[in-house]
């Protein structure tokens, strides 16, 4: 054999050699591809979880935030807010609502003579 045959028998080896070295990394990186796709995936599965808890959490804080605009000293507290800012008018329904609603209430005295101010603030202010 020639030299420049032998040179380019050992070119084309080489151009193997390399694309069979290319091929075993492209193949072991995509196994390592799976490993963290297959991780990733149960990660995501406990984050689902997670996350139904957290909206069952939610879902109980928002029933227990209706539950309390039920009471008489959320109506107060809503009363008396609108009086700062000189609402008026819902400063008085909010305290009625105390009122009527509650007639147990120890706020009565309190808020009857608030439903009282809000009304001559009204009438100050039509």
């Amino acid at each position: 054999m020639k030299r420049e045959e032998t040179m380019g028998i050992m070119k084309k080896e080489r151009f193997f050699l390399n694309l069979f070295v290319c091929v075993l990394l492209a193949l072991s990186a995509a196994g390592c591809g799976r490993k963290e796709i297959a991780r990733l995936r149960t990660e995501n599965d406990a984050l689902k979880s997670v996350n139904e808890s957290l909206r069952n959490q939610i879902s109980v804080l928002e029933q227990s935030m209706l539950k309390f605009k039920e009471t008489d000293w959320y109506h107060y507290q809503q009363g008396l807010d609108a009086l700062k800012v000189n609402d008026y008018e819902t400063a008085k329904l909010e305290f009625e609502t105390v009122v009527s609603n509650y007639p147990e209430s120890t706020l009565i005295p309190s808020a009857k003579m608030k439903v009282k101010e809000a009304a001559a603030a009204i009438k100050r202010n039509p």
